[in-house]
């Protein structure tokens, strides 16, 4: 397979009749293709970073959602770019814009950002850290009979985002190799 083929084509853009997408509810290639692309861009208004804490039965939750990080925009903007070629019929850029999404969403999974803890504002260190610290005194406590102490970092809408963009990816590139045989 010649891999220029999925290099979208950027020329035409310019070229596109913006008043006439191409929506084929009766091909089940283009409605898998379609559901999985409107998933990417749902995906990024999930929350990608959740942090919680459990001290002596209370419990303090704080989320944030994919679209307020800089690695969420760019995945909604590259969720879009794969858009444009669901409705436009430009498998490349649906493509070009799921493998970008996923490396995005995969960031997501793999990073955690600042975010806002029961009205004060937590640094990342300060997230990683109380994770780390959080097992140690529950272990540390859980030995003199004290009470548990818990924190965990959940990234469910990064990962879901990144399942949908690679599904997205694989199912455009097998259509464009189908295509090109």
């Amino acid at each position: 397979m010649d891999f220029k083929t999925l290099i979208p084509d950027f020329n035409a853009v310019a070229k596109t009749d913006w008043a006439k997408p191409h929506i084929d509810t009766k091909d089940k290639n283009w409605l898998v293709v379609a559901g999985l692309v409107l998933l990417m861009v749902i995906f990024v208004f999930l929350p990608w970073q959740t942090f919680s804490t459990t001290a002596e039965g209370m419990t303090q939750s704080a989320s944030r959602l994919g679209i307020t990080t800089w690695f969420g925009i760019l995945s909604f903007i590259f969720a879009l770019a794969a858009a444009y070629g669901v409705l436009y019929k430009s498998l490349q850029f649906v493509f070009c814009g799921a493998v970008l999404a996923a490396v995005m969403s995969l960031i997501g999974w793999l990073s955690i950002v600042d975010m806002t803890v029961g009205g004060v504002t937590m640094p990342a260190e300060a997230i990683k850290f109380a994770d780390q610290a959080a097992e140690m005194a529950s272990a540390v406590s859980s030995a003199f009979g004290g009470g548990k102490i818990e924190a965990s970092v959940g990234h469910i809408g990064a990962i879901l985002s990144l399942v949908a963009s690679l599904a997205t990816a694989a199912v455009s590139f097998l259509q464009i190799k189908k295509a090109n045989e």
